[in-house]
């Protein structure tokens, strides 16, 4: 999975490129994402391409909030589909990390922490 990276002040955007991150992609997208959270721990994942996400993505997920956690910063994922959504609905993702809608609604969150 390709992915693009925009900085703002202390804060990795990273957009993926890509409409599924599943059992497929999955390691690919962990070994190109570390690191981007051992550089900067405050990141926001741009997900609005994403079409499908199955157990390994959401892992996948769960690898990047912790590796952000332990390096002192923070996961947010922006955009997601409604396909997405109905996902992260059932596995309640939104109380371990934070959802927007919007990516500057992502980013602004840091600065109200």
């Amino acid at each position: 999975m390709d992915l693009n990276v925009e900085t703002i002040g202390d804060i990795s955007v990273v957009t993926l490129l890509g409409n599924h991150l599943d059992a497929s992609n999955h390691e690919d997208f962990m070994r190109d994402v570390t690191p981007i959270l051992e550089k900067t721990p405050n990141v926001v994942l741009d997900i609005g391409e994403l079409q499908s996400l199955d157990s390994s993505g959401l892992g996948a997920f769960a690898y990047c909030m912790r590796m952000a956690r332990d390096a002192g910063g923070e996961l947010k994922i922006c955009r997601p589909s409604q396909r997405v959504m109905v996902t992260f609905d059932l596995v309640h993702i939104h109380r371990i990390i934070g959802i927007f809608d919007t990516r500057d609604e992502a980013v602004a969150a840091y600065q109200n922490n």
